[in-house]
């Protein structure tokens, strides 16, 4: 993927979707140190996963179906990260960047 995609998946499609007025989900900062604050304008978010670059979850974050979540990231190995946001429509993937 490239910095600006998101891969969205949902019960009835599959596909790369543009940052752009559909994308409703935020992740920042990015590249981030301590926190990361993910925030959902369409939908609440359920839950959420990092998952390192070996496609192992190092984190699981519970989003109570709120739309802010902050997840701590302080205690991962500076890397590349893929990061699985659950929404009561769907589910979408991000790339973060985690800096020490």
């Amino acid at each position: 993927l490239r910095n600006d995609s998101v891969l969205n998946a949902n019960n009835n499609t599959v596909g790369i979707e543009e940052r752009n007025a559909l994308n409703r989900i935020s992740l920042y900062p990015n590249p981030a140190k301590d926190v990361v604050m993910i925030t959902s304008d369409l939908s609440p978010i359920k839950e959420v996963l990092i998952v390192n670059m070996q496609g192992m979850p190092v984190t699981r974050t519970e989003g109570a179906n709120n739309m802010r979540v902050t997840c701590s990231v302080d205690d991962l190995t500076a890397g590349q990260y893929i990061v699985q946001i659950n929404t009561e429509t769907g589910t979408s993937y991000h790339r973060m960047v985690i800096t020490h």
